[in-house]
């Protein structure tokens, strides 16, 4: 299966040629390194709550507005879910493991950061494995780290890769130019293998943005089904669809000023080489946006 190689060096030579600049990775990382054991001690934390049943700490912990979707699709305000709960006596109080799930830790901004884990289903009826997959997103309010949203599924255990095949050709740095603007867009396979993530640059005379998308096969819908957050605190989910040799993608987003976005796009494979996204139909709030088409190049071989 095709590796993908380190973007940086691509990257540089591109914004170099339209002198765009860099992006400011650097502090970034910095209140990374300083908030890491803050995030981590705020999941903990968490983690004792849901083992205690306690509402009390778990309101504290997530953001007023904060939002869970469970294993089967289902979505609640996290808020109202708990004080459910509570109410009719629900919670969990009789689980005595005390290990955290394993998980990695991105900052996409200082103050957002983005949790991936997976953790031990059990066994189905006919003995298979089933292993839990989670993305929660930390954000930083008040000096305080909250949850605010949570995704959680549970996948059946499978070879590794399996689920993914139709979407190899994603993988590896690719290179678009529009409007005067270029995107970078690097895809590998996650490291245990069970889903596709993608991190994206776009650079323009408006600024940068960075984002960061899980791609993953949804055995209980039958299709594939993505995550998007971005560096300016916008977030989105979309289904993919395969049509011949298009994907249909559509996406409902949530942006940074909390305006609601919708996207229908479709992405065509050409060659091994090259992909063309194109935005069919776009909306935000109530104002329809242009649509837009962009050729992806596959980034050249560095040695």
């Amino acid at each position: 299966m095709l590796r993908p190689r380190v973007i940086l060096f691509w990257a540089c030579v591109v914004l170099a040629s339209l002198k765009l600049g860099v992006f400011a990775h650097a502090e970034v990382a910095r209140a990374a390194n300083a908030e890491t054991a803050a995030v981590r001690a705020a999941a903990r934390d968490y983690a004792a709550a849901v083992r205690r049943g306690d509402a009390e700490t778990l309101l504290r912990t997530w953001s007023k507005d904060g939002d869970y979707v469970n294993a089967n699709g289902q979505s609640f305000q996290a808020h109202e879910m708990i004080r459910k709960m509570a109410a009719s006596n629900q919670a969990d109080k009789t689980s005595n493991n005390e290990s955290l799930p394993k998980s990695s830790l991105r900052f996409i901004t200082p103050t957002v950061a983005i949790e991936d884990g997976t953790y031990d289903c059990g066994n189905t009826d006919d003995g298979s494995a089933m292993s839990g997959h989670f993305t929660a997103v930390w954000v930083k309010r008040d000096n305080r780290w909250l949850l605010d949203s949570l995704r959680e599924a549970a996948i059946q255990s499978r070879p590794s890769d399996e689920h993914l095949k139709p979407l190899e050709w994603l993988l590896g740095e690719w290179v678009g130019k529009s409007d005067g603007s270029v995107m970078l867009v690097s895809a590998r396979i996650s490291d245990r293998g069970n889903y596709i993530i993608r991190e994206f640059g776009v650079l323009g005379e408006g600024g940068e943005v960075t984002a960061t998308e899980r791609i993953d096969w949804d055995p209980i819908s039958g299709e594939f089904k993505s995550w998007t957050f971005d560096s300016q605190d916008g977030r989105g989910e979309g289904t993919w669809k395969r049509d011949g040799n298009h994907w249909l993608v559509e996406t409902t987003e949530v942006m940074s000023d909390d305006k609601p976005a919708t996207t229908s796009a479709v992405i065509t494979p050409i060659s091994n080489e090259q992909f063309v996204w194109e935005v069919k139909s776009s909306k935000v709030g109530d104002q329809d946006v242009p649509s837009r088409r962009i050729e992806f190049t596959r980034a050249p071989e560095v040695e």
